[in-house]
């Protein structure tokens, strides 16, 4: 990771990449599906919603590629769609969800910086109790719980 100035360079994971690629796929086919149905006859209706989705399809792929919020609402939004199309969009969809719900990925699009993890609970366990704490440099989760043993 270099960094200049307030700007981080952030390497982008193997699955970001390959989910980029799928949308651009994707967006071609649809580019193509545009050509097809204009050929075949006055539809403008289905011309108008296979281009519409190509344009979805390559705003996805733009917003994955630059790790922007909207790159990963885009494709969430089509898996959970394609959910309906079994068996297919349902083989498809389901490792998408998998991968863009992950809290790792989930970071890369939360805007924060790429140093800092997401604030996760840890409990921490010491002489007669347990603590339960956030363990993050910005108090995302600024309390604590005790939780004491009362045989002691």
């Amino acid at each position: 990771m270099a960094g200049t100035g307030n700007s981080v360079q952030i390497g982008r994971p193997a699955g970001i990449i390959l989910l980029v690629a799928v949308q651009l796929c994707a967006a071609l086919s649809s580019l193509i599906g545009v050509r097809e149905v204009a050929a075949a006859g006055p539809r403008p209706f289905v011309v108008v919603l296979f281009a519409a989705a190509a344009a979805l399809l390559a705003c996805g792929a733009y917003g994955l590629w630059m790790l922007r919020p909207y790159g990963r609402a885009i494709p969430l939004m089509l898996a959970w769609i394609g959910l309906a199309a079994f068996p297919g969009g349902t083989i498809l969809s389901i490792p998408v969800l998998h991968y863009l719900f992950k809290p790792s990925t989930r970071v890369l699009f939360s805007g924060k910086p790429a140093e800092e993890p997401p604030a996760e609970p840890t409990l921490a366990v010491s002489g007669g109790g347990a603590f339960l704490t956030c363990a993050s440099s910005q108090d995302a989760c600024s309390h604590s719980m005790c939780i004491t043993d009362s045989r002691a």
